[in-house]
């Protein structure tokens, strides 16, 4: 987004995107700098930190309802003021639900969860691309087994 279309969003609400701290839906504040930053107030939370990377629990606080955060320019999206927002404690148990969900689709071969964790590591992370790889042929194995 432009400069200009952020200042027309002062007083608005957006969607804040954080990485691993997780994603928030908030006021726009204030526009400042170069290339431009906004500093938002968090009214909810749309995804909660992640907790767990890279075969490690992390202690990530992330953020809460009424805090304000500073974020780039490539983080701060428009969003409709309608769209469904939690508190910190009632996100936590829908993300994992979403990813239990997922895990026991029976719709989904696991060969292609595999797949899709790889691609994901490929990208995420350039720290460890052998982890990735190493997915990669986990996953073709499996499809291959299931095929013979």
């Amino acid at each position: 987004m432009r400069r200009a279309e952020a200042e027309q969003l002062i007083g608005q609400h957006v969607r804040v995107w954080t990485a691993a701290n997780g994603q928030y839906v908030g006021t726009l504040l204030e526009v400042y700098g170069s290339p431009w930053r906004g500093k938002v107030r968090i009214t909810g939370v749309l995804a909660p930190a992640v907790l767990y990377e890279r075969g490690r629990f992390h202690q990530r606080r992330g953020f809460r309802p009424g805090e304000i955060i500073d974020a780039g320019n490539s983080r701060i999206h428009p969003e409709s003021p309608d769209v469904q927002r939690w508190t910190y404690a009632e996100a936590l148990p829908h993300e994992l639900a979403k990813r239990e969900a997922w895990r026991q689709d029976p719709k989904t071969d696991p060969a292609q969860k595999l797949q899709r964790l790889a691609d994901h590591a490929g990208d995420s992370t350039n720290a460890r691309p052998s982890f990735a790889a190493l997915l990669r042929r986990l996953a073709m194995s499996r499809s291959r087994a299931r095929w013979a």
